[in-house]
């Protein structure tokens, strides 16, 4: 196995989150330097995903951001405020229950709103959808072979970067023209920054989505009392989102950090070069 530190306790974790000596940079990691980390280890994407704002730090990071948050504007999000609510709206219109009365809530509604969001968004084709749904769940999956994992990756980087070659070649009003437009001081994410950070959009954007809608909707219906507070506006629906956030985090660990330093939490110290994740499961119960 591959040891990693995981902190499950709210101030330690709070504190962590932002601390200086914690790194995203792989390179840090003793074990990785030391090669004891296979390449076939099932959560190398995890740990060492591609480079984008996830993965870099410091003035790295601050660059990336930049350059990222002159794409995605407020302006770009409030644009598609009416599209979203169409399409949540015949999403929800064309729910129709089987044969046993049930309706999968899942597979019909939680999972093709984030996604068709998400691909209108970056100006994805469509007709990718399926097998970006079948890479991701594959992805995301624990039972996923090592092997499949990294051609899982690799699959995903070829159809972002088929996004990003079609977008130079025709620009359009969408997120990915808008990173390869962007622009600061003459300086502009590269093509492997642009793809990383169209996986990770993607990845973050319909993944944790799914999971809070299903999440909270369970929730609700095993809390009646919780739910008849919201019903009768009591409490409102953000107050559901935050609280599923909290309860039911969609995310349920922060991404493997690694210690520039020796680092004291609490009664223990996590040595310089070891790995660390930070447990949101746990530190929100």
């Amino acid at each position: 196995g591959v040891p990693v530190w995981a902190v499950t306790h709210h101030a330690e974790a709070r504190a962590l989150l932002t601390d200086p000596r914690l790194v995203k940079d792989i390179n840090v990691w003793g074990a990785w330097q030391r090669g004891e980390i296979a390449p076939d280890w099932p959560l190398i994407g995890l740990a060492n995903p591609g480079r984008s704002m996830l993965t870099v730090d410091g003035a790295d990071h601050r660059r990336m951001r930049t350059l990222v948050a002159q794409a995605l504007t407020p302006r770009r999000v409030e644009q598609m405020r009416e599209r979203i609510t169409k399409l949540t709206e015949g999403l929800l219109d064309a729910l129709v229950p089987g044969p046993d009365g049930v309706v999968d809530l899942k597979a019909d509604f939680a999972y093709p709103l984030p996604m068709y969001v998400v691909a209108d968004l970056m100006g994805i084709e469509e007709s990718r959808l399926p097998r970006l749904k079948e890479l991701f769940e594959k992805f995301f999956s624990t039972q996923t072979p090592p092997a499949e994992v990294i051609a899982t990756l690799t699959e995903l980087a070829g159809i972002m970067a088929a996004t990003v070659a079609a977008k130079r070649a025709e620009p359009g009003d969408d997120l990915t023209s808008a990173l390869i437009l962007a622009s600061e001081d003459g300086d502009h994410l590269t093509d492997e920054e642009i793809v990383s950070t169209l996986q990770l959009m993607v990845a973050a954007g319909h993944e944790t989505t799914i999971s809070l809608i299903v999440n909270a909707v369970v929730n609700l219906s095993a809390h009646p009392e919780q739910r008849a507070l919201v019903l009768s506006g009591e409490a409102d629906w953000s107050a559901v989102v935050e609280e599923t956030l909290r309860y039911s985090t969609p995310t349920s660990h922060v991404l493997i950090r690694f210690a520039t330093e020796d680092v004291p939490v609490g009664d223990k110290v996590i040595p310089a070069g070891d790995a660390l994740i930070v447990s949101y499961g746990a530190i929100g119960r």
